[in-house]
C-alpha cells in the first residue's frame, strides 16, 4: 500500500490490516514512516498477536534511515536498499527493542523504533533540511555547528 498522506501508516497498521492477513510488513521508506507504523500497530487492542504473527522489513528509503543503518550495520552490512531487500528475501530477522512513551499532554502512549542515542543524529538531520543539496555531508555539518554552538 502506498501512503497518501502524513498519518497515513499509523491508518493503515492500526485500522486496515487484519490479524494474520499478511506474513510480513515491509516498509520502504525512512524512519518517520517506520515510526508511524508501529505506532498504528502499537495502538491496536490486538497488538501482542498482531506482533506475534507478523514480520516486519525494512528497506531504506528515506533522507537518514537510522534504524535500517543500526540494523544492518549490527550485522556489519551497507545499509543499502539492495542489502537491506536481500536480507529480507534470505529471512534474516532480528529482534529490536521499542522504548514506550506516556507523554504528559497527550491520551495515547508513544513508541520509539530508534534509542535516546540516535536523538542528536535525528536532530542534525531534522535541523539540517535546508542544506540537503550538501549530501550526506549535512549531517556531519550540523553537528559540528551544534557541538561549537553549544
Amino acid at each position: 500500500m502506498k501512503t497518501q498522506y502524513s498519518g497515513h501508516a499509523y491508518q493503515i497498521c492500526k485500522n486496515e490490516i487484519k490479524v494474520g492477513e499478511y506474513d510480513g510488513i515491509i516498509f520502504i521508506s525512512g524512519d518517520g514512516l517506520i515510526h508511524e507504523g508501529i505506532n498504528g500497530i502499537m495502538s491496536r487492542e490486538d497488538k501482542n498477536e498482531f506482533m506475534e504473527q507478523t514480520t516486519f522489513g525494512f528497506i531504506p528509503a528515506g533522507t537518514s534511515n537510522g534504524l535500517i543503518k543500526s540494523i544492518l550495520d549490527h550485522n556489519g552490512e551497507q545499509a543499502d536498499p539492495k542489502t537491506a531487500a536481500f536480507r529480507i528475501v534470505k529471512g534474516t530477522s532480528m529482534k529490536i527493542d521499542l522504548t514506550e512513551l506516556e507523554l504528559e499532554y497527550e491520551k495515547e502512549r508513544k513508541f520509539m523504533v530508534l534509542s535516546f542515542t540516535w536523538a542528536i543524529i535525528c536532530a542534525c538531520d531534522l535541523q539540517s533540511e535546508f542544506m540537503r543539496f550538501l549530501g550526506e555531508v549535512r549531517y556531519t555539518l550540523m553537528g559540528i555547528i551544534r557541538v561549537v554552538a553549544r
